[in-house]
């Protein structure tokens, strides 16, 4: 008998309670089957961040990336707008911003070379490199987005998101030499050109259409041609990225009409008690194998 091949999917989970802020667990999935009991505990890998440790802030956020290999997660603890008070008037000498990568293998923390400003910012793993960017709608001070080289160690200061945006980073989608930006409100995606080092809007073909062209969070997979992202309502949304080169050799970018797979949609949607807290992502499992993997807390 031909021995199915097995694969391991790891996840961050917040904890709503004292202690640690976030752990990541791990579920095995052979065969399109999760293995091990469903609805028993799963096997916890690691727990960050202790909140009972007074170096550590009590509300603090979490961006986290795989960067460098398969077994290398970046995490950058920080602050959001509503909490940078913490770091100029608390009496503690904690800094609420602090970078670190586990290693899913050696359950190994280490820290990391930061990039030169703090903010409320995403990470970003793409073309072998690390982005930094700050959400828009933070309004800190430059550099607002910056890229890890790690054959050099050292960041690079890169094009500045457009004045004009102010909204929070909610996805993106790695392609075409591009990171496609999906920000939180309907219709508004920005594209930056990596290799030209500019930012450009991404076109919707009609007003209207632009109803139908809802943000998505997390981090996309992208098979081929086509884009699956979770959106913020629940289902998995599946578009293009779509490019026209113009006479003077520039590139205008706009998405086709999404095409909604209604037979992946989030269980705790519709359940009022899990939405501030629940965790979603879409992961791939290579080919057109997708996983929407979502998790809540059954006790508050």
């Amino acid at each position: 008998m031909e021995k199915l091949e097995s694969k391991t999917v790891y996840f961050l989970v917040q904890f709503v309670k004292d202690g640690p802020g976030h752990g990541m667990y791990e579920v095995k999935i052979e065969g399109g089957q999760i293995l091990g009991k469903i609805g028993g505990s799963l096997d916890l890998v690691g727990k960050f961040f202790d909140r009972s440790d007074p170096e550590v802030p009590k509300d603090y956020l979490l961006s986290a990336t795989r960067f460098g290999s398969c077994s290398k997660l970046y995490l950058l603890q920080h602050v959001g707008d509503d909490g940078w008070w913490l770091r100029q008037s608390s009496t503690r000498s904690h800094d609420a911003y602090k970078g670190r990568v586990f290693d899913t293998v050696s359950k190994s923390l280490m820290p990391f070379k930061l990039p030169k400003v703090k903010k409320e910012a995403l990470l970003i793993s793409a073309y072998g490199k690390l982005y930094h960017i700050a959400h828009p709608s933070t309004r800190m001070p430059e550099p607002s987005f910056e890229v890890y080289d790690p054959d050099t160690g050292s960041w690079t200061t890169l094009s500045t998101f457009p004045d004009n945006c102010r909204y929070h980073i909610d996805g993106y989608a790695v392609c075409y030499d591009c990171i496609l930006m999906s920000m939180d409100d309907r219709g508004n995606y920005w594209v930056y050109q990596v290799t030209l080092n500019q930012w450009k809007r991404v076109k919707i073909p009609t007003d209207r259409d632009s109803n139908d062209y809802y943000p998505f969070h997390g981090r996309a997979v992208v098979v081929g041609h086509t884009i699956y992202a979770l959106s913020l309502y629940g289902d998995v949304m599946a578009c293009s990225l779509m490019m026209e080169e113009l006479a003077d050799g520039s590139i205008n970018y706009s998405l086709d009409k999404p095409v909604w797979l209604r037979g992946l949609r989030s269980l705790f949607f519709r359940d009022a008690k899990c939405e501030p807290i629940r965790t979603e992502c879409l992961v791939h499992l290579g080919g057109l194998e997708l996983l929407p993997f979502a998790n809540c807390p059954t006790r508050f």
